[in-house]
């Protein structure tokens, strides 16, 4: 019976995706956005599993909406406070933040600018 299955229903899997590309995305990088000391910042996962920050070498600067924008919201988010909350314990808002902060993230060369803020998330500027 699941010999039956397996051979007629294979193409529901990931396996023809895999296999045949749809389209083919450019290299991605993963970056974090990690809650350290009471602070946020964009890391980096190096090959020995340790992260360190990016955001200077990225060019990510972080920029909160102005207070007349921040109003429309009807949803508001703060990545601190949300990290926090999912965490048992302070002590454990560092590998939340891992596990929950990931982005994937298409870095051309040359002279680009991003700005994050909670609300728009990660914007290319120029």
């Amino acid at each position: 019976h699941l010999h039956g299955h397996i051979n007629g229903y294979w193409w529901l899997t990931a396996l023809p995706q895999y296999f045949k590309r749809f389209r083919k995305s450019e290299p991605s990088v993963q970056i974090y956005l990690v809650k350290k000391a009471r602070r946020i910042e964009f890391c980096l996962r190096e090959e020995l599993g340790g992260l360190h920050p990016i955001e200077h070498t990225l060019n990510i600067e972080h920029l909160p909406l102005p207070p007349t924008q921040q109003q429309k919201l009807w949803l508001q988010r703060d990545y601190s406070e949300l990290v926090s909350l999912y965490s048992p314990n302070a002590e454990q808002e560092f590998a939340t933040s891992v596990r929950y902060g990931e982005i994937s993230f298409v870095y051309r060369e040359g002279n680009q600018q991003y700005s994050y803020n909670d609300q728009l998330g990660l914007v290319k500027v120029k």
